[in-house]
């Protein structure tokens, strides 16, 4: 397993990207479509409208543009994309529509196109402990694994899978929960379990806890178009 910068770092080895349209389902605040849009890409990012308002109002300098909707029925028109790309966004699809979702992805995407999915991995000890406090994700997770394994029935080959992670910080967390969790109080509640967890493993690996590390670990897929249509 291999550490990482960030996700766009895997996703660079899989460009270039210049010319190319990509979706990006479940865009969030925007930044991995504002990085395609950076590359050169026709960037389209779909997502609900309560996050899709703090995308648009951030600075925008390519080709992007914004859909609301969801990945188990895109608004957008058949092999209309070269890429989607599903960054830590399949396994909040409701299970039961997972496979629809990857059924979508086939649908848009063009012959020899391609589907990302970059899927949060639970291990003992990993950013998970902490991210769970939020959500306890882990029977959703292990829906999307099912769900990608039965991808080649929507018409989708496995092209390559690996694991890789990234090292998150404290402050990492508290500016994911300030997206995610809008509550205040809640939020604080959920931060303070989190720090709590957070300075035992400090303590624990002989380290301040600001300069503790967790690994986010992901698994990194990516499914090919069979088909000529």
């Amino acid at each position: 397993m291999e550490p990482i910068r960030s996700l766009d770092q895997l996703l660079a080895n899989e460009g270039p990207f210049g010319g190319r349209t990509v979706v990006d389902v479940g865009c969030g605040t925007g930044d991995l479509v504002r990085w395609f849009a950076g590359q050169g890409a026709r960037v389209v990012g779909l997502d609900i409208p309560a996050l899709l308002a703090q995308a648009v109002a951030a600075p925008r300098g390519g080709a992007e543009r914004y859909v609301a909707g969801v990945g188990e029925a895109m608004p957008l028109a058949a092999a209309a994309a070269d890429w989607v790309v599903f960054a830590a966004s399949l396994h909040h699809v409701a299970p039961a529509r997972m496979a629809d979702a990857i059924r979508e992805a086939a649908r848009v995407l063009r012959p020899a196109g391609r589907a990302v999915f970059i899927e949060p991995v639970k291990r003992p000890g990993a950013y998970t402990d902490i991210t769970h406090l939020y959500e306890d994700e882990t029977t959703v997770l292990r829906g999307a694994v099912a769900a990608l394994r039965a991808a080649p029935r929507a018409g989708l080959r496995r092209a390559a899978e690996d694991l890789f992670y990234l090292e998150r910080s404290f402050l990492d967390y508290e500016r994911l929960m300030a997206v995610f969790v809008p509550d205040e109080e809640r939020r604080r509640e959920i931060l303070a379990r989190a720090r709590a967890v957070t300075v035992a493993r400090a303590a624990a690996a002989g380290v301040a806890f600001d300069a503790f590390r967790y690994r986010s670990i992901v698994r990194f897929t990516v499914l090919e178009k069979t088909g000529t249509s």
